[in-house]
């Protein structure tokens, strides 16, 4: 099986980041852009925990380093995971701006992944939809238990 081209992974990260991990184990990632919340947010299931995100992006971030130190991490804060044009305008300006420094030589499809992994109703539908008009190929990544082949 051949590796991918894909060189640049945009990843709306939340509660359960694994399967980043997962993504950079399979393909040659060069560069990584993170897009997080940093509120104190209530379970959305109705139960009185409060998740920390700026505490959980900084615990992802650490690690991420820790363990993939050689690829590029760039971050962007996300006020409203559930603004679809929030979303948007954020994924727009990363390939905007990968597209100027590359001077032209980036090709979306080929070359930008978005990982829409454990993303929920909203936030999913903002990057699935820039992921279409951009022309960003867009993954799923399955768990460790689906074989192989059929993951990323």
């Amino acid at each position: 099986m051949t590796k991918s081209k894909i060189k640049i992974l945009i990843r709306v990260i939340g509660i359960y980041n694994d399967s980043v991990f997962q993504f950079l184990k399979e393909k040659d990632v060069t560069k990584l852009y993170i897009i997080h919340k940093v509120t104190k947010e209530r379970d959305h299931k109705g139960t009185k925990k409060i998740y920390d995100f700026k505490k959980i992006s900084e615990e992802f971030l650490e690690k991420l380093d820790a363990d993939w130190g050689e690829v590029k991490v760039f971050t962007e804060i996300l006020e409203n995971s559930q603004d679809f044009w929030e979303i948007q305008k954020i994924i727009k300006k990363i390939v905007k701006k990968e597209k100027e420094s590359s001077n032209g030589m980036l090709i979306p499809l080929q070359d930008v992944a978005i990982d829409f992994t454990g993303g929920t109703g909203v936030g999913t539908a903002g990057q699935l939809f820039s992921a279409f008009q951009l022309g960003i190929t867009p993954y799923y990544v399955q768990p460790e238990s689906v074989k192989k082949t059929n993951r990323v």
